[in-house]
């Protein structure tokens, strides 16, 4: 057809070098489409797809995509996505049955913290509970001095001449409570002769076992020293007696010397407790304690915040996933790229997993050992779930949000208040409070989008590698992982903190628990062996599986990194095209010009009028009368447009038709006028010709 204002001959609804509506009906008529569908393949009428809100203006002017490969080998690849993220569902949902089943061997072990220590540590009136016995068949003897000792009594042992010679003290002490044990002692002693000191905490009376025993070296001292503290907690997996042994070894004594030891005391608690710390690099601890009711509260934060993030990206996200197990076969692009938080992070959990698993074989096939400080028994099951929970929550809080959210909201705060943005609607909050509105959604993450500025995503590129690196060197360092976990927590930390600014806090703490919570099942002893070696080899297929996702999520980062540099390479036009008046003009008279389309049709010396107002159908052709000829005048100077408000000049028709959807770059389309050009603020998007908000 022919546009009625500038004569150009095209197709659509609107002429492509002015803008003005194509000429409609005498009685106007409602857009309908027969479509399908380029994203989702759905067929339907109407301005909107009904699945998966693509606007139907978009498909005249961009092509649909022609996916890569054979049909075939994309519903196969589908019908693989579909198993692995099923797959890794039921894996968390195993996880989850854990987590529920988990309070009655916590909660219990909670309510048995307690501590003690010791009786009869000052010997202030007598060694009661005390006794001596000699060490490598010597005639070494020991009493009890009630003076001369630091300042009262003390234990006192005589040892004859021979090589070696020896004694200890023996006393009993009970542990109650929950086990598994810390317990440190410390003594003083007084020595004629160069010898050892030796520490242990055993459950039997009989002998001395070195290999759980501390060797203190000492050299002779005619003073009371004090010992440093020593951990003496290698056999304390039980309640019940132990039996305190402290002893003096003297390789080769000359003549006969007198040994003293001077209150001995030993303090034992419960190896339970809970902490709270940040990285400022390395972790700094915030709180530390044993107290039951400060712990029993924690641990039901832990478990509320697991089961609400789990029910909230199950509800929020229900139609998102509904959609990409629904897509057609043929469509595996949808599947991973689904807005769904909890496909993203059962795609990125099965890359994840597939790289350690590959990093472990790596490590044996070379002989290096593959060490993890997990080393459960029946008595301390009940700490490392609580352990393991802890992890899949604060670690989360620590690594992701202080490091990450809470950077990038400070830095979006700061550039708001520099650079006077956003400016507030009509009629809606106030600029102090879109300042910080702008600002605080960055700090739980999940708003990191395609079209978020360049300066967002360059400093989400910034924090994700550096709270990947903390978060590893914190396991090697402080966790007892040993150096060979750094490489993979690196890789599945990227992946976590692209979860975090994609999805949100929740998303990364269950991409956490399903790695920590999947060996609640196996340490509260739920299906014995039988279950342990199912869980194992579902978890090696599901890590197998994670292969073809790794090498998707580096093509993908490849893909996102190139267009994260076109963002910064790229210049955008912000004021229109001037060229001169006709020829004979005074000079420094300039003119609009309409933008050049290639297509044949009469140029005028003068600016078109403006575009009519917007309307779901076009007014009558008689509205659009073509303008005569007229003689040529410098235009009036239009005022300034007003603060935030549209730069277009009059009669300015975009050149850029965009492309699909949901493709790279991100570009807009009005619903409603068709219009290409927009702007952006308070998160959506405004129409910079009919004025309404999409």
């Amino acid at each position: 057809m022919a546009c009625p204002r500038c004569g150009a001959q095209y197709e659509g609804n609107f002429c492509p070098r002015c803008g003005a509506p194509a000429a409609a009906a005498a009685v106007p008529q409602p857009m309908v489409f027969s479509v399908t569908c380029p994203r989702c393949g759905t067929a339907y009428q109407g301005r909107f797809c009904p699945r998966c809100g693509l606007p139907a203006g978009a498909m005249p002017y961009a092509p649909l995509p022609v996916p890569r490969g054979s049909p075939d080998l994309h519903r196969f690849l589908s019908v693989l996505w579909t198993l692995a993220v099923v797959g890794f569902l039921v894996f968390i949902a195993l996880n989850f049955a854990g987590l529920l089943l988990s309070p009655p061997y916590v909660v219990p072990g909670i309510q048995g913290i307690t501590s003690g220590h010791n009786p009869n540590q000052t010997f202030a009136t007598g060694n009661a509970n005390w006794s001596f016995r000699a060490l490598n068949a010597s005639s070494a003897t020991g009493t009890y001095a009630g003076s001369g000792g630091n300042p009262d009594g003390y234990l006192a042992m005589t040892l004859p001449a021979g090589s070696p010679v020896g004694g200890m003290w023996v006393e009993a002490v009970q542990f109650t409570g929950s086990a598994p044990y810390i317990a440190e002692a410390v003594l003083d002693y007084r020595t004629q002769v160069a010898g050892d000191i030796v520490i242990s905490l055993e459950p039997t009376a009989q002998g001395l076992n070195f290999s759980d025993a501390v060797v203190l070296p000492v050299t002779a001292t005619g003073t009371w020293t004090t010992t440093p503290t020593v951990d003496v907690s290698n056999s304390t997996g039980f309640a019940g007696t132990y039996f305190l042994k402290v002893a003096f070894l003297a390789p080769n004594n000359s003549a006969a010397a007198q040994v003293g030891f001077d209150n001995v005391k030993l303090g034992w608690i419960t190896n339970a407790y809970f902490y709270l710390y940040l990285p400022l690099p390395l972790p700094s601890l915030l709180w530390l304690s044993w107290d039951q009711g400060q712990f029993l509260a924690y641990y039901g934060f832990l478990v509320a915040v697991l089961v609400l993030s789990a029910a909230w990206y199950s509800v929020r996200e229900r139609k998102r996933t509904a959609r990409a197990f629904s897509a057609p076969l043929e469509n595996i692009s949808t599947r991973l790229r689904s807005m769904s938080a909890w496909v993203a992070v059962a795609q990125v959990w099965l890359a994840g997993t597939f790289f350690q698993f590959v990093v472990i074989l790596v490590i044996e096939a070379l002989g290096a050992p593959v060490t993890s400080p997990i080393s459960t028994t029946p008595t301390n099951a009940w700490t490392d779930i609580f352990q393991l929970t802890a992890a899949s929550v604060w670690e989360e809080i620590a690594y992701r949000l202080f490091l990450i959210g809470v950077p990038m909201a400070i830095a979006a705060l700061l550039y708001r208040l520099v650079s006077g943005r956003p400016y507030p609607p009509p009629g809606g909050p106030g600029r102090a409070g879109a300042i910080l509105r702008g600002a605080w959604h960055y700090l739980w993450g999940g708003n990191l989008r395609r079209e978020s500025s360049q300066e967002a995503k360059l400093a989400a590129a910034i924090l994700i590698p550096v709270s990947a690196f903390l978060w590893a060197i914190a396991h090697a360092a402080g966790g007892g992982w040993g150096w060979w976990k750094v490489v993979p927590v690196f890789v599945m930390g990227l992946g976590a903190g692209y979860i975090y600014v994609r999805h949100g806090l929740g998303a990364a703490i269950l991409l956490h628990f399903a790695t920590d919570g999947s060996l609640a099942l196996s340490l509260e002893g739920v299906g014995g062996a039988g279950l342990d070696l199912a869980t194992n080899l579902f978890y090696i297929g599901l890590a197998i599986a994670g292969s073809g996702f790794l090498a998707w999520y580096a093509l993908y980062g490849w893909e996102e990194f190139k267009d994260f540099r076109r963002g910064f390479q790229a210049r955008v036009v912000r004021q229109p095209l001037l060229v001169g008046g006709p020829p004979g003009a005074p000079p420094g008279t300039w003119n609009y010009a309409p933008p050049s389309l290639g297509v044949p049709g009469p140029s005028y010396p003068y600016a078109p009028p403006p575009p009519p107002p917007p309307a779901y159908s076009p007014p009558p052709p008689q509205a659009y009368a073509r303008p005569q000829p007229q003689t040529w005048a410098p235009p009036a100077a239009a005022p300034p447009p007003a603060r935030g408000g549209s730069m277009l000049p009059q009669g300015y028709a975009p050149t850029y038709h965009p492309p699909p959807y949901g493709y790279p770059p991100v570009r807009f389309q009005c619903p409603y006028c068709g219009w290409v050009e927009a702007r952006y603020e308070n998160r959506s998007f405004t129409c910079l010709r009919c004025g309404r908000t999409a």
